[in-house]
């Protein structure tokens, strides 16, 4: 089966999708919908290829053209007005990240997909990283222990806002995918506490950066920093268990036994050792969010990506939204399921 898309928003974001799409079999891109069809023009190759099939309407681009799914990269003010359009028309959706900035709205978008026999698949490509896909298999392994303590942070230089114009915009559109990464690898998060903070020299409406501790109910605890307003790049990552640490190293995961000599100096490291990628692991996130999308419209496979899977890393950035403002533990119990 071929996929033929209509694609809602083709630049930033949304490229990725149309790019690969156009060199997949399995796909077959039909038409843009851009709210400024001659920013396409720079791209000379997309807007030849497409020259008679750019539209400023998605409800007009589905009465022109014969598709089967629409793939939407809009800001996410503009998702559910864009997906319900899809829904109406009978079309599956490929959505990029976060589905929705509203829990409430988020469930809503769920529940009417699934009523119309819609598939929903949310691009959340971190999940299928290299480092993402090598931490799963290192912890579902056991060969390193059992993860007790993590410490994730990421330090952005991101002074722009852009479309990050909402409170706790940094974790609806970037946490979301830490939270999903951070359940894949260790299961539910059951409790939250968070508080933002912002920088002298930020430009953001609100707080952009926060502090969190992710209490897990297997029992291990993440303390998590994630910060827009930083003036210099970096990323942390350790998973420590009672045999050693896992620790992210730039591009590649280390293991560091801790068995220290009984001579050992205060501040001692042990040795590191490279873990190895599993094979198998697709080319990017992106191509893996592909596939999934693929596996969800051709074959109607359930995947980790789909809308009411997507459900449990939004209930996280729900959680992280009320515990920030309440300054309360915040429980997985607190956030009602859908049902």
């Amino acid at each position: 089966m071929t996929i033929r898309t209509v694609h809602v928003g083709a630049r930033g974001r949304g490229s990725w999708p149309l790019h690969l799409m156009r060199a997949d079999a399995d796909f077959e891109p039909m038409a843009i919908v851009t709210r400024d069809p001659e920013s396409l023009e720079s791209s000379v190759e997309v807007a030849a290829q497409y020259a008679d099939s750019v539209f400023t309407d998605l409800s007009a681009a589905l009465d022109a053209v014969d598709c089967d799914a629409v793939v939407v990269c809009t800001p996410v003010e503009l998702h559910a007005r864009d997906l319900r359009t899809a829904f109406a028309a009978g079309k599956h959706v490929l959505v990029e990240k976060c589905l929705s900035k509203s829990w409430d709205e988020a469930c809503s978008l769920v529940t009417e997909a699934e009523a119309a026999g819609i598939e929903l698949v949310v691009a959340q490509n971190y999940r299928y990283t290299n480092s993402t896909q090598t931490l799963h298999a290192a912890v579902a392994s056991g060969d390193f222990g059992s993860p007790a303590l993590i410490d994730l942070g990421l330090h952005k230089y991101r002074p722009a806002p852009r479309q990050q114009n909402y409170p706790y915009a940094m974790f609806w559109d970037q946490g979301c995918h830490h939270a999903d990464d951070l359940q894949w690898c260790f299961g539910p998060i059951a409790a939250v506490r968070a508080h933002t903070f912002s920088a002298p020299w930020s430009r953001y409406r609100d707080d952009a950066a926060i502090q969190a501790e992710f209490t897990f109910e297997s029992g291990a605890t993440c303390t998590y920093v994630l910060s827009n307003v930083s003036r210099a790049n970096e990323m942390r990552y350790a998973v420590h268990t009672e045999r050693g640490a896992l620790q992210w190293c730039g591009d590649h995961w280390e293991f560091a036994e801790a068995v220290a000599p009984d001579d050992a100096p205060f501040g001692w490291n042990a040795p590191a050792v490279r873990v190895e990628t599993p094979s198998g692991i697709p080319a990017s996130g992106e191509h893996g969010v592909l596939d999934a999308f693929r596996r969800a419209v051709a074959e109607r496979v359930p995947t980790e990506i789909s809308g009411r899977a997507n459900l449990e890393t939004l209930r996280v950035c729900e959680m992280v939204q009320r515990a920030g403002t309440t300054g309360q533990v915040v429980h997985r119990s607190d956030v009602a399921d859908l049902a």
